[in-house]
């Protein structure tokens, strides 16, 4: 399983799932999801497609997935709701991807997924629906390539760009913050006296990390 975005209610899930017996080797809320999908087949789904619908309606939370499972090598369910997931459409073969630029040079059809939406892939197609198994229909859209080339430059791939972009980054986000002459900084948006500043006796930066090159699945 591949999962972009956070499972609000893993701690809950995670929690009924052990109770049952299940036991983690991890703590990430997408072994969770993982191990939903499986309790749906030991509950008696029928298909991936079956267990991957039953698991996510019991999700709260944003997610990208994509879905393979050993006793159906032939396909891989994806699902979109908050994180974005496209279908790209070639000769005899079919990606999936987060972004469109994971598609250059294999592919100039792709298929937007939209919130709730799930689909299936296989080598040869697509089908495309919602947790409820209801059809959607979804054309292929044409990437324009100029738009995409425009974007990466002479770079090599994004994962270049953005790590060659990244003293350019910083000299723009502390631009006009820095005051030399008195060897400190102006924050906009504390709104607090030097006084009130001085109180703190620890800062914790915290972010979430992303690929900066999207990762691509592929079946052909």
């Amino acid at each position: 399983m591949v999962h972009n975005g956070i499972i609000e209610n893993a701690d809950e899930l995670r929690a009924k799932l052990a109770a049952d017996g299940v036991v983690f080797t991890s703590q990430t809320d997408t072994e969770t999801v993982a191990h939903l999908v499986a309790a749906a087949f030991a509950a008696g789904a029928d298909d991936l497609e079956q267990a991957v619908r039953q698991a996510l309606r019991q999700v709260v939370g944003a997610y990208g997935l994509a879905v393979l499972d050993a006793e159906h090598p032939d396909r891989i369910v994806v699902a979109r709701n908050g994180s974005p997931v496209l279908l790209g459409v070639g000769e005899k073969e079919m990606f999936v991807a987060s972004d469109v630029a994971a598609l250059i040079g294999y592919t100039r059809q792709v298929v937007y997924l939209d919130d709730g939406e799930l689909a299936t892939i296989t080598a040869t197609g697509y089908r495309t629906y919602t947790l409820d198994d209801r059809a959607v229909a979804k054309s292929p859209s044409t990437i324009d390539w100029d738009v995409v080339g425009a974007e990466i430059g002479d770079h090599a791939h994004f994962l270049a760009k953005e790590i060659q972009e990244q003293p350019r980054t910083i000299e723009r986000a502390l631009k006009g913050r820095i005051d030399e002459r008195f060897a400190t900084a102006h924050l906009g948006g504390l709104n607090m006296t030097v006084r009130e500043a001085r109180e703190f006796r620890r800062v914790k930066i915290l972010a979430a990390a992303r690929p900066a090159t999207p990762v691509s699945s592929a079946l052909s």
